[in-house]
Formats: C-alpha cells, sequence, structure tokens
C-alpha cells in the first residue's frame, strides 16, 4: 500500500475534510481577486475630485457636477451626487431655475448623504465577512480531518493483527496534511481581510471627512446667498488615502 503524499492519493482516500477545505479555497481565491479589482477600480484623488466639485457649484452648474459624480463611479463621487441631488430639489428651487437658499434645508441633504454612506459601505464590505469566517474556520476543519484520520488509523491497528508501523505512521502523516492545509488556507484569507479592513476604515474616514466638506460649504453657500468667499477654505483629505 503506498503512502505517498500527493493531492491525488489524499483526495482517493475520500477525506471529506480535505474536500471541504479545497472548496473554501476556490471561494477565498475567487473573493480576494474580487475585492482586488473591486478596490482597484474605486481609486479617485478626493482632493482634486472636491475641487472640481466646488468650482460647478461655484459656477451653479450643479447638473453638470452630478454628471461628473456618476462618470467617476466611486464611494465618494456617489455619496456627494446624492447630496447634490437632494440640494437640487423642487422646493429648493426658484422659478428661474437658480437655488433658492432659504429654502435649502442641510439636515435633508446631511440624511440623503447619510443614506448614501450606508449603501456605499455595504458595497465596500461586500465578501469581506466571507474571508474573516473561513480565515477562522479553516484551522478547525483541518484540525477536524485530522484527528478523523487518526481514529481511522488507530481503528486499523486495533482491528488487524501483525500491521506493519509504517504504514499506521503513513496514514497518521496523511491525515495531519488536513491541519496543515487548513492553516495554508487560512493564513492568507486574515490576511487579505486585515488588509481589505483597513481600506473600508480609510474610505469610510474619507467619505466622513468630504460629507463634512460638502455640507459646511453648502453652509457658507446659504450664508453667503449662493456665493464662495475667496478665503473659503476646506478640510484635505490624507495623502495616502486619496
Amino acid at each position: 500500500m503506498s503512502h505517498a503524499l500527493t493531492l491525488q492519493n489524499l483526495l482517493e482516500q475520500g477525506t471529506i475534510a480535505l474536500w471541504i477545505l479545497i472548496g473554501i479555497s476556490i471561494v477565498i481565491i475567487a473573493f480576494i481577486i474580487e475585492r482586488a479589482i473591486f478596490y482597484f477600480k474605486r481609486n479617485i484623488n478626493a482632493y482634486e475630485f472636491f475641487l472640481v466639485v466646488k468650482e460647478f457649484i461655484k459656477q451653479n452648474r450643479y447638473k453638470e457636477a452630478i454628471i461628473y459624480c456618476e462618470a467617476k463611479s466611486h464611494h465618494l463621487t456617489n455619496m456627494i451626487k446624492a447630496g447634490l441631488s437632494r440640494l437640487i430639489t423642487k422646493n429648493n428651487l426658484k422659478n428661474n431655475g437658480d437655488i433658492d437658499w432659504d429654502k435649502v434645508q442641510l439636515s435633508d441633504i446631511e440624511s440623503a448623504m447619510d443614506a448614501s454612506k450606508i449603501e456605499e459601505k455595504l458595497k465596500l464590505e461586500k465578501y469581506t465577512i466571507v474571508l474573516a469566517t473561513f480565515g477562522n474556520i479553516s484551522p478547525f476543519i483541518g484540525l477536524f480531518g485530522t484527528v478523523w484520520g487518526i481514529m481511522k488509523a488507530f481503528q486499523k491497528l486495533a482491528l488487524t493483527e501483525n500491521i506493519s508501523p509504517g504504514i499506521v505512521m503513513g496514514e497518521i502523516s496523511e491525515a495531519l496534511i488536513a491541519t496543515a492545509f487548513g492553516i495554508a488556507i487560512a493564513i492568507p484569507s486574515v490576511m487579505f481581510y486585515n488588509l481589505y479592513s483597513r481600506k473600508i476604515v480609510s474610505s469610510l474616514s474619507d467619505m466622513d471627512v468630504l460629507s463634512s466638506n460638502y455640507l459646511q460649504l453648502l453652509k457658507v453657500l446659504k450664508q453667503n446667498d449662493g456665493k464662495i468667499p475667496t478665503d473659503y477654505y476646506f478640510e484635505e483629505i490624507n495623502e495616502e488615502d486619496k
């Protein structure tokens, strides 16, 4: 009986824990790649983006600002788009189409942006809980496979006379592969979960800063009848988070 520690040999043994771990590894790889592509595509310079939006607002080109946000398709731009869309609702417009700043309710705009934040947060967190869960349970599934394999090896030892110790030890070593495989799956899963979690926290922080800047800008506009003072300043987003 051959005890070569090959994947084919292990799978032919029908070890259910290994089959489960192989399935988990495929799912983990797929989600890691999907999230990496998702975050890579959602990469903009938030500082420059807000400067452009501010210029649109300064020139009363609100619809063009919304189109600009739609073209970017980013969690920050989607949030600002929600704020812009609520700003130019019919109730806030004069007969000539200009903003009636006396009617603008900043609380309504803030609520629209908060709703957008929740929606974007769910998009950012998509699949990350799967990475965290599989990263936590994979070693235990592997350990279960190892314990089960060792139990089978000792049962064979008890029921078979004159069995070679080498055969038993070979089966035990094969059983230990399940634990090693479980740990090998957990390491990248947890590593990428932590990496993506940091990205999510950074993105949510950016959204809070940009939301605050936008609301502060609207407050200034409301106080100055739609005009922006030349010395107006807004909080910058960290360079590393752009």
